[in-house]
């Protein structure tokens, strides 16, 4: 009988072995690591048995009321009497033809866990960037109250929990999936990873680098405040030309990070300025700020302007 304490109270993961009990938690533990989760189990009973595999089929059969998911060995029930159908089990291997029948009396007379309810997915925003991405949030039923796992992809994150749930299924160690809780799109993933990262470290999983414990309130806002704000500009084009493919507006505030490379400085009055197009097109355009010409050729990576002689 074993026990992870970031698990909900009252699930236990049970079965045989033929090792010593130690052996198999120390492998179970291995496994757990292997993609990683929150946690490790420890050893709370043992008992020894005559035939491991028939007295955990007959302790199973005993327990069955009480395992919420039938391909996995946890069970949801109060820890003294986990413990005691452990010992009526080694009693009945041993020969006491009525030991499971006074388990079952025992165990009416305790109220049992309820298994926690479904929740649904999260909506996921579109991404409005080639280089923007997502932070996203997600929680294991199974897990206890306000434990998270926070990440980021940039791909869709349905696919990242997709991954993530295949993995689970190979290991006894776990048990349910992710459900999507809370997700933002954001211009510059790099840069609001490495902000929401640091307001997060304090509810941070000692000895973990994707589990927070706090209320998903907590945890939503700071990963909210992280987004910088969005880019005022002047109404678009309406102080600005446009001539052929290349458009240029006047920013006012701080140039986002997603498009900070294609806004420059104009080289006669220092207004800065944004200017957008498909890539390699090149124009001649107005300075929305003091009127100069300037000549502009939009990259794949930031945009070259140059005053018009």
């Amino acid at each position: 009988m074993a026990r992870n304490p970031f698990h909900l109270d009252g699930l236990f993961k049970l079965g045989y072995t033929t090792r010593s009990p130690q052996e198999r938690i120390d492998s179970l533990n291995l496994e757990h690591r292997e993609v990683p989760d929150v946690g490790e189990f420890h050893l709370v009973h043992s008992v020894q048995v005559p035939a491991a595999y028939d007295a955990e089929r007959a302790l199973f059969d005993l327990l069955a009321p009480n395992r919420p998911v039938q391909k996995r060995e946890f069970f949801l029930l109060r820890e003294p009497l986990l413990k005691r159908a452990l010992d009526a089990t080694q009693a009945f291997t041993n020969g006491d033809a009525e030991a499971l029948d006074d388990f079952v009396l025992h165990r009416d007379q305790g109220a049992a866990f309820a298994s926690p309810a479904l929740v649904e997915h999260a909506a996921i925003p579109p991404l409005r960037s080639p280089g923007g991405g997502w932070i996203y949030v997600t929680r294991c039923q199974w897990h206890r109250k306000d434990l998270f796992r926070i990440s980021y992809t940039r791909t869709d994150p349905r696919l990242a929990l997709s991954a993530l749930d295949a993995r689970q299924k190979r290991f006894t160690s776990r048990i349910g999936f992710h459900t999507l809780v809370h997700c933002v799109c954001v211009d510059d993933l790099g840069a609001v990873w490495g902000t929401a990262a640091a307001s997060l470290d304090r509810w941070r999983v000692l000895g973990s680098k994707v589990f927070f414990e706090a209320p998903l309130g907590d945890l939503s806002e700071a990963i909210n405040r992280s987004i910088p704000a969005a880019v005022e500009l002047a109404v678009p084009l309406k102080h600005g030309r446009n001539f052929g493919d290349v458009t240029v507006e006047l920013v006012l505030g701080k140039a986002s990070g997603s498009w900070a490379a294609w806004a420059r400085p104009c080289p006669s009055c220092g207004s800065v300025l944004r200017f957008t197009g498909t890539v390699g097109a090149q124009g001649l355009v107005e300075c929305p700020g003091c009127g100069c010409e300037l000549e502009c050729t939009v990259g794949a990576s930031k945009a070259v302007v140059s005053a018009q002689k």
